[in-house]
């Protein structure tokens, strides 16, 4: 099956996004979420994660992914603010290091301008776009993200807010002005801090 979705030309989503959400979900939901997941998975999606066959640099499709979140929210009877949640982790943890001292150096309005590099890192439809950006505050577009669900719009989301506190960004909000929700292929949206 995963010969016949790339030769039809399915949006992907990278290996490494994979093990940061099963990651993320063990560290917010405790030992034994992740194998519970595995569990909770089709074989076709669950075997690959379990025994490491997913590689963070390749690119899997974006069902897979999706399929992965059902479970996730399934096992740990999880909803949008475990989404958040997990998308904030997730970030957190793939930005630790040296990324981060560097992330401090930056305001976090210049940090979010990066985040297109980072979206681009992830995924291999769509584009995100930071349109305005100042202090305090950024408007950001994703256009074209074919396959994507609410549950990927609130990872994105909060993965943002994730990197603005990370440049030292205070009292993050968020706020969807268009789109993000099922289905959606285009959304807008605005962060702002302190």
């Amino acid at each position: 099956m995963y010969a016949e979705l790339v030769q039809q030309k399915t949006p992907r989503v990278k290996g490494v996004a994979f093990r940061s959400v099963m990651n993320s979900a063990e560290t917010l939901r405790g030992a034994g979420t992740r194998e519970r997941c595995y569990d909770a998975m089709d074989r076709e999606v669950g075997d690959p994660l379990r025994y490491g066959q997913l590689v963070p640099s390749g690119w899997y499709p974006i069902d897979w992914y999706k399929a992965m979140w059902v479970a996730v929210l399934s096992v740990t009877q999880g909803g949008p603010e475990l989404i958040r949640q997990i998308g904030f982790e997730c970030m957190r943890q793939d930005t630790a290091g040296v990324y981060r001292l560097v992330m401090r150096l930056l305001s976090p309005e210049t940090v979010f301008a990066a985040s297109s590099r980072f979206f681009s890192g992830y995924y291999d439809t769509g584009t995100l776009t930071v349109e305005a950006r100042r202090a305090g505050f950024a408007r950001a577009s994703w256009k074209g993200c074919v396959g994507f669900d609410r549950t990927m719009w609130l990872e994105v989301i909060a993965s943002g807010e994730a990197l603005v506190e990370a440049a030292g960004g205070k009292h993050v909000r968020h706020r969807v002005v268009t789109g993000g929700r099922d289905g959606d292929h285009d959304t807008i949206s605005e962060v702002h801090w302190l």
